[in-house]
């Protein structure tokens, strides 16, 4: 699973040239959706989403951030992601994950959209390393709140599982975005804080994306307590970055 996506998407960024609709973005993990938690939508079929961010983290810390985001069909996502991580002492970490994103009910059909999806992942430094397990379901709902909304509400399991020990929770999370308000995208999501694993803080973030007119690009600047993990940290901590949207039918 070890690719290395910053430099395969910095080159498909260079050189595509279609057309597409920027409409679904993807989360820090890869599955679409707001910053760290994923909805119940899944990309226009045929589209393939990337982006790439950068943050400062605790410890002056720096994190840069590539995912690849596959709408294979009408209801199934794939994504690959990989993040590297350098501290001020000149630790390095490397995340990867990949995972999928299977909708089961639509807004077309059923008036919502259910989603369930999952990944797995590594976090890797020096010779040591930590799996991560992740599993989701997701229900996004549309609706018009002054402007166009969407309101999800679902649940994510994590488990963190290195040579020595492994830990797990579940707990459930909401977001709420704002569509297309004169070109921008505004959202805010939540989980629920876990007393053994989470920061004094539970996982909050917000993002404001802006969609270039007439083009497949977007750019966010946006705040998060959450790690590339998942899991909260004390404080917010500003990031930034662009993603780029083609293919499609």
């Amino acid at each position: 699973m070890k690719i290395c996506v910053v430099v395969l998407a910095a080159a498909l960024l260079a050189v595509c040239a279609i057309a597409a609709s920027a409409a679904v973005y993807p989360t820090f993990d890869g599955a679409t959706g707001v910053v760290t938690l994923p909805t119940a939508e899944i990309a226009p079929q045929g589209t393939v989403n990337l982006a790439l961010s950068y943050m400062e983290v605790p410890q002056d810390g720096k994190l840069a951030n590539a995912r690849i985001n596959y709408a294979v069909g009408k209801n199934l996502e794939l994504w690959v992601g990989e993040a590297f991580y350098r501290g001020e002492d000149w630790s390095n970490e490397e995340i990867m994950n990949g995972g999928l994103k299977l909708r089961l009910l639509s807004q077309e059909n059923s008036g919502i959209d259910l989603a369930i999806g999952g990944s797995l992942g590594r976090d890797q430094w020096r010779d040591n390393h930590e799996d991560i397990t992740k599993a989701f379901v997701a229900i996004s709902k549309d609706f018009t709140l002054v402007v166009p909304a969407r309101l999800t509400v679902g649940a994510m399991f994590n488990r963190f599982e290195d040579d020595w020990d492994s830990e797990e929770f579940t707990q459930p999370y909401a977001a709420l975005e704002l569509l297309d308000v004169k070109g921008l995208n505004i959202g805010v999501e939540y989980r629920q804080r876990d007393d053994d694993l989470d920061d004094p803080q539970a996982p909050l973030s917000a993002v404001m994306r802006y969609s270039v007119p007439d083009h497949p690009v977007w750019i966010e600047i946006g705040t998060t307590n959450a790690s590339w993990t998942g899991l909260s940290w004390a404080g917010q901590r500003g990031f930034f970055g662009i993603g780029y949207a083609f293919g499609g039918e």
